[in-house]
């Protein structure tokens, strides 16, 4: 919902690192027949499965998948303007947290494990999507329990981004981080 509010028919390109299921793609590009995605995850399980999620939608159109270890392989966007808007949903879960069990039995561990601070990601993301963004282009983040301010503090040391806002979800928990390229 947050990434439809932001996105604009004139800045078309949606980049969703980490896609997985393929979800937050296909719903941007259900939200609108003028948004082009690109969505990108490592696992190329889960890629072919997002690619057939999208198909079943029939959106798979706007939709292109690409293989990458977050946005290595992403140079630019195409078209002309760029990328429009970032988002990620990405693995933040510490290596110590108990994971529950619909989510541990039924998902790749690399789909939610992070690593032993559950920021190792968006310390990868951050400085690579402000290599990639252009200036006053927007960057979603879904945020794992507590980790507001680790991820605020990787933003701030970076240096290259303002107007960060932290929304809750349904829990009141802080879950979405809104932020623009400097």
């Amino acid at each position: 919902e947050q990434a439809l509010r932001l996105w604009s028919p004139s800045h078309p390109w949606v980049v969703d690192v980490g896609t997985g299921s393929g979800a937050v793609a296909i719903a941007l590009a259900r939200g609108s027949t003028r948004c082009r995605v690109l969505a990108i995850d490592r696992s190329p399980t889960a890629l072919a499965s997002a690619a057939a999620s999208a198909i079943d939608n029939g959106v798979e159109q706007q939709i292109s998948f690409v293989r990458s270890d977050l946005l290595s392989a992403v140079r630019s966007c195409p078209p002309n303007n760029g990328i429009g808007l970032l988002v990620s949903n990405p693995p933040y879960v510490r290596a110590d947290d108990v994971v529950q069990p619909e989510i541990r039995d039924h998902e790749p561990v690399a789909a939610w494990a992070a690593g032993p601070l559950g920021t190792e990601i968006y310390a990868r993301l951050i400085p690579q999507a402000a290599e990639r963004l252009d200036t006053l282009r927007p960057m979603l983040l879904e945020l794992g329990y507590d980790q507001a301010e680790a991820v605020t503090e990787l933003l701030q040391r970076d240096g290259r981004w303002l107007n960060c806002r932290i929304d809750p979800d349904f829990q009141n928990i802080p879950r979405v981080l809104t932020v623009l390229r400097r």
